[in-house]
């Protein structure tokens, strides 16, 4: 069954409604609240505040290798409560929880869709992706990175269900970024350099992934490429937030011109260029707008406000960075995120956890919010699962068995935390698997347990390292009864 929480921001007001399928009887959906947004002037002025300090903490991070205190790291705590707030208030709220707890009890993640129309448009721009529900009852989380949730922006348009294709994936880079022998781009030059490394290195052993790349801008290779009709197009370089001459805010993209030098451009250029003489069926699947860093700093730079076009155009997902990522991220998020897509995972919760794995390995708060996902389709899978999932415990996360309901054994819960310990080999990997199974419902389904456990492996950052636990724990299922309450 999968759960997906709809939150509607119009005209001063958010509307929640749960969707759900179980696969058998079609879906249902139920209202979970509607309340009056908050409209409190201090409280959208704080918020944009905040937004200003987070767009420039690249520069803050930098100063504080020096004055190690210069960095207030609550900064993003507060401004995703703050936008919480905003939003998540009063019956949207309960409706939320509600919908969290339902889809937890089913063993099942809850999809969060975000969409403004309206009057609320403004509010799109935003950084919701660091949404954070403080709990004085239980844990306070980001919304982007709990593992049991998948956090995602969407149209308010139609929807249809994501075409799956056969391996290999297509997948286009194309680099907007021209090199130059700029004194001060010398570092950015450098990066540049190594994330087209990065991207060459996901040609190497992967018969499920078929890459192109298209390195020095030129708008007669790029078109050329297209005509290969990837599944995927990734593309790298720079864009700002910039406000026309009515007030209103934009996106603009800067691609190199005839003597080499970045120029602005409308996004209906990129839009058109991606789209121009292709039917629904030949428009890339996902497009990536991966920003990168630039001297001199660009506070302004994101890639957010570009999604929506593509979205209108037809294009079922988009992948656009508000603030630019380094080097070091983007090698580690682009593997991870490539390996897993062409294995066959859910473009939406490879995302949800990348931010998390991104935060918590680099120490990098504004990775959280970095990643901006628009998600026309229903389900979020664009090739075939891989028969099984190379990891180092050789599982499949996605296989559920039709094993029935065995007997005669220890309760569930410490069947599982003994079959976890007895592969660990990191003491708080383990201890976090085991805080997952203490809270965990389980059921006295066999088969329904092992299917919460292999949903729970797709969503791990860390699969590959705990990979023999989740072994152990699926076969411990078959060595007892599955009774809850033990």
């Amino acid at each position: 069954m999968t759960y997906e929480l709809q939150v509607r921001v119009s005209n001063g007001q958010a509307s929640a409604k749960l969707n759900w399928d179980n696969g058998m009887d079609g879906e249902s959906d139920a209202d979970r609240g509607t309340a009056e947004i908050g409209k409190h002037p201090l409280t959208l002025e704080t918020v944009r505040l905040l937004q200003q300090w987070v767009g420039r903490w690249q520069v803050v991070s930098e100063i504080g290798s020096t004055y190690k205190a210069f960095p207030v790291l609550d900064t993003f705590r507060v401004l995703g409560e703050h936008l919480y707030q905003m939003v998540f208030t009063g019956a949207v709220g309960e409706g939320f929880t509600r919908s969290y707890q339902e889809a937890q009890e089913a063993g099942q993640p809850l999809r969060v869709m975000l969409s403004f129309a309206g009057d609320s448009t403004e509010l799109a721009a935003l950084p919701w992706e660091f949404l954070y529900r403080r709990n004085e009852n239980g844990p306070s989380f980001y919304l982007a990175t709990e593992t049991q949730l998948v956090l995602n922006r969407f149209l308010p348009r139609s929807r249809r269900h994501m075409p799956t294709v056969d391996p290999p994936l297509r997948v286009l880079f194309i680099m907007c970024v021209p090199e130059v022998k700029s004194p001060e781009q010398k570092e950015h030059m450098k990066a540049r350099r190594e994330v087209l490394e990065s991207i060459r290195e996901l040609r190497e052993g992967r018969d499920r992934l078929e890459v192109r790349i298209v390195a020095d801008w030129d708008v007669d290779e790029v078109d050329k490429e297209l005509k290969w009709d990837p599944h995927v197009v990734h593309i790298i370089g720079h864009a700002r937030h910039v406000r026309d001459t009515g007030g209103v805010l934009r996106g603009e993209i800067e691609l190199p011109g005839r003597d080499g030098t970045l120029q602005a451009n409308e996004p209906q250029r990129l839009v058109e260029l991606l789209t121009r003489g292709k039917s629904q069926d030949q428009l890339p699947l996902l497009v990536i707008l991966h920003l990168c860093e630039m001297m001199p700093v660009d506070f302004t730079a994101s890639f957010e406000r570009l999604a929506p076009g593509l979205i209108e155009a037809g294009i079922l997902a988009v992948l656009a960075m508000q603030y630019p990522m380094s080097a070091m991220a983007a090698r580690r998020f682009t593997t991870t995120f490539y390996d897993r897509l062409a294995a066959g995972d859910e473009v939406d919760q490879i995302v949800q956890s990348a931010r998390y794995e991104m935060h918590s390995r680099l120490n990098d708060d504004r990775l959280i919010g970095t990643p901006v996902l628009y998600m026309q389709s229903v389900g979020g899978r664009l090739v075939a699962e891989e028969d099984e999932i190379p990891n180092e415990g050789k599982i499949d996360p996605h296989q559920v068995s039709t094993r029935t309901v065995v007997t005669g054994g220890r309760g569930i819960h410490q069947r599982l935390k003994a079959a976890a310990w007895s592969k660990a080999t990191d003491e708080q990997l383990a201890t976090e698997l085991s805080q997952w199974i203490g809270d965990a419902a389980w059921s006295a389904d066999t088969a329904a347990n092992e299917q919460q456990i292999r949903q729970h492996m797709r969503l791990d950052p860390y699969v590959s390292e705990r990979g023999p636990m989740y072994m152990a724990m699926l076969q411990a299922l078959s060595e007892g009864s599955d009774d809850p309450a033990q």
